[in-house]
C-alpha cells in the first residue's frame, strides 16, 4: 500500500507548523501550497538602511509576527528550540501621545509610557494633574476586575459580569473616567486590535480581558519576557522551511483556484490551480477562514456558516522611520507608540 498523500493549503505559521508535525509518519506524502509572494504567512521581514554616526546600518524589521514569550506560546517555543531559532530579549512597552488640537502646542498633549514610573510620569506636569491621577487609579482597579473576570471564566463563574456584556456597557457599570477610556484603555486595546473605537466598544468584555490575562497585561509587575527572532522572524521560516524539505516536505508555489472537498470514485478530493488538478487523499486548510469560504466546494451549510461567521477586515501599515510620530517627550518612547488627537481616528 502507498502512502497517504495530504495537501496542505497555506504556508504560514499553521500550514509549516502542521507540516512539521506531520513529517514524524513515515506513511504521509506532505505537499505544501503557497500562492502568495512569499512563505511564511504574517512573518514578513523587510530590509531597512538607515544613516548612523557610524554609516548605513541595515536591520530586519518585521511587520506581521513580532514577538512571543514562554508562558503564552509554549508550543511556539517548543518548535523553535527543536529547529535551533535563535532569539532574543525584546519588549512590549507601550506609550500614548494625544494632541488636545491642531494648534494647541506641546504643552497641550497628554503624553505618558508604561515602561517604569519615569516614564509614566514623563511629562512632569502630569504629577500635579487630578485627571492623570484618576486615570492612574482606574488603571489599578480595572486591573483588578479584568483579573477576576478573567480568572472567573477559568472556573465558569460570572459575578463580575454579564455574560457577553459589551465592553462600553462593563466600562460605564463600574464608572471609569473619561481620562481612563481616552488616554489609557482605548489606545492600548486600539494598538492591540487595530480596529475603530467603535468596533472595539462592541467586543465583549470577557474575550478583552481573557486576551489580556493571558498575555501578562493585567499586572504591573512579573510580566512575562517577551522574545524576538534574531534577525527578523524570516530566519525562523528559513530554517523549518530546510528542516521539512529535509523530511522530503514538497512545496508548491501555485495559488490554488479550488478544492472539491466531496471525494471522487477513487476517494480522492481535488485540488485546482492554474497549472491543473492535483489529487490528494487528505486535505488541510491552513488559511484563514473566509479564504477557506471561498475556494472549498461541496462542505454543507453547517460549515460554510461557520466558515462565513469570522469576519477580516484590511488594515493599512506604513514602515517609517519618522522620529514626529514618537511622543515630543523622550522619556516616553517606548516599543508601541500610540499617537491621536483627541477625538480623532488613532495611529
Amino acid at each position: 500500500m502507498g502512502k497517504k498523500k495530504v495537501a496542505i493549503i497555506g504556508a504560514g505559521i499553521s500550514g509549516l507548523g502542521c507540516a512539521y508535525a506531520l513529517r514524524q509518519y513515515p506513511d504521509l506524502d506532505l505537499t505544501v501550497f503557497e500562492g502568495g509572494n512569499h512563505i511564511g504567512g504574517h512573518s514578513n521581514t523587510v530590509d531597512l538602511t538607515i544613516e548612523t554616526s557610524e554609516g548605513k546600518l541595515t536591520h530586519g524589521v518585521d511587520t506581521g509576527f513580532l514577538v512571543f514569550n514562554r508562558k503564552t506560546y509554549p508550543r511556539l517555543v517548543r518548535l523553535f528550540e527543536e529547529i535551533q531559532v535563535p532569539i532574543a530579549p525584546s519588549e512590549m512597552s507601550f506609550s500614548v501621545s494625544i494632541d488636545a488640537g491642531e494648534k494647541i502646542g506641546r504643552n497641550k498633549k497628554i503624553e505618558w509610557a508604561g515602561n517604569d514610573i519615569n516614564s509614566f510620569f514623563g511629562q512632569r506636569k502630569n504629577l500635579f494633574s487630578l485627571s492623570f491621577w484618576r486615570m492612574a487609579y482606574d488603571i489599578l482597579r480595572f486591573n483588578r476586575l479584568a483579573t477576576r473576570l478573567a480568572e472567573e471564566q477559568i472556573t465558569a463563574k460570572l459575578e463580575y459580569s454579564e455574560p457577553d456584556e459589551r465592553i462600553k456597557d462593563f466600562l460605564d457599570r463600574n464608572r471609569f473616567s473619561t481620562s481612563f477610556r481616552e488616554n489609557y484603555f482605548l489606545p492600548m486595546i486600539g494598538a492591540i486590535w487595530s480596529c475603530s473605537v467603535e468596533q472595539m466598544l462592541e467586543f465583549p468584555i470577557q474575550t478583552m480581558v481573557r486576551f489580556c490575562h493571558n498575555h501578562g497585561l493585567l499586572q504591573i509587575q512579573n510580566r512575562p519576557q517577551w522574545l524576538t527572532v534574531k534577525g527578523g522572524s524570516r530566519e525562523y521560516v528559513k530554517l523549518l522551511v530546510a528542516a521539512l524539505e529535509k523530511q522530503q516536505v514538497q512545496f508548491v508555489r501555485e495559488s490554488v483556484s479550488r478544492v472539491n472537498a466531496r471525494k471522487s470514485e477513487n476517494s480522492q478530493v481535488e485540488v485546482i490551480t492554474p497549472l491543473g488538478s492535483h489529487w490528494f487523499d487528505e486535505v488541510v486548510m491552513a488559511c484563514h477562514s473566509d479564504q477557506t469560504l471561498e475556494l472549498v466546494h461541496g462542505i454543507d451549510q453547517d460549515a460554510r456558516n461557520i466558515l462565513a461567521s469570522v469576519p477580516y477586515q484590511k488594515n493599512r501599515a506604513i514602515l517609517h522611520t519618522d522620529r514626529n510620530f514618537l511622543p515630543a517627550t523622550e522619556r516616553c518612547w517606548a516599543a508601541w507608540n500610540y499617537t491621536a488627537k483627541s477625538g480623532a481616528t488613532p495611529t
